[in-house]
């Protein structure tokens, strides 16, 4: 997935950022939903901070991606 999204980065002109979605297992914290947490981060430009997809972009970034 990570590949996938991070090819789609470029034609929307943001070539510098980079997507990756985090594998996080505590099989100690067995549910319903499963073990595992996964959570989508975004580096929107070299040496910035990479963080949750929900706070880096914009809100027209994220609405947007809804009509794609």
């Amino acid at each position: 997935m990570e590949v996938a999204v991070n090819a789609e980065l470029p034609p929307l002109k943001l070539e510098r950022a980079k997507f990756s979605a985090p594998v996080d297992t505590d099989k100690g914290l067995v549910s319903a939903d499963g073990w595992d947490k996964v959570e989508f981060v975004v580096q929107t430009n070299p040496g910035s901070r990479a963080g949750p997809l929900m706070k880096v972009a914009s809100g027209g970034e994220l609405s947007a991606s809804c009509w794609r």
